[in-house]
């Protein structure tokens, strides 16, 4: 958001703010349990949005460039994993751009993290099975074929990328859907919960993943 009028600042205190509520919407936390007073009319501190103004001007010196985004790259906000996400009662990311399935670290440690990789992977895996379960009605699916996964770490402006296909080959990415289809088996999480759907034809295509029968069509 640009504007000469406007400083984007005035923006921060509303950003801290829906930060809180969708802390505590993630976590479930019950409502007795909640500091009502804290979410809805403490203001954030100075320190909070001095650090806010510096993520943002990292963000925009090393993130809003030309070699990761162009005005017709596909840029996917927080995508989920249409009938994936349902599966694990609730998946998704933060940006996917053109290839690319960014994660943002805020992190004040600049190390290698292999439960950091390991989620990237499930949400590659998981896309995998919300292409091979698409349908006329999918679950809001907005289709993504990732070839990357990345990190942004957000305090120091630096993105790591790691190529899907240099751990990956076709054969291994087949046989971990399968035994990913196989945990699903009657396990099929809030798949339910998407009405419009045709969750029966869903669970048939779950099945034929885990047999095989889907990657043996020829």
């Amino acid at each position: 958001m640009k504007s000469e009028s406007v400083s984007i600042n005035t923006i921060y205190d509303s950003a801290v703010h829906l930060a809180k509520l969708e802390q505590f919407s993630r976590s479930r936390v019950r409502e007795e349990k909640i500091d009502v007073n804290y979410i809805m009319f403490q203001p954030a501190t100075k320190n909070v949005l001095n650090e806010l103004d510096g993520l943002l001007n990292v963000f925009e010196k090393n993130f809003i460039v030309p070699e990761i985004i162009k005005k017709r790259s596909k840029v996917v906000f927080n995508p989920k994993f249409g009938a994936a996400s349902l599966l694990v009662n609730g998946a998704d990311a933060d940006v996917f751009i053109d290839d690319t399935l960014y994660d943002f670290k805020t992190t004040k440690y600049n190390e290698f993290n292999q439960l950091d990789n390991l989620q990237l992977l499930g949400y590659f895996f998981l896309n995998e099975l919300a292409i091979e379960t698409m349908s006329d009605i999918d679950y809001n699916y907005q289709h993504m074929n990732i070839k990357k996964i990345a990190y942004y770490k957000a305090r120091f402006g630096e993105i790591e990328y790691i190529k899907v296909a240099n751990l990956l080959n076709e054969q291994t990415i087949q046989k971990i859907m399968m035994q990913l289809a196989d945990y699903f088996k009657g396990n099929y999480g809030s798949l339910h919960s998407s009405i419009w759907a045709d969750n029966e034809h869903t669970k048939e295509l779950i099945e034929k993943i885990r047999t095989g029968e889907l990657y043996n069509r020829d």
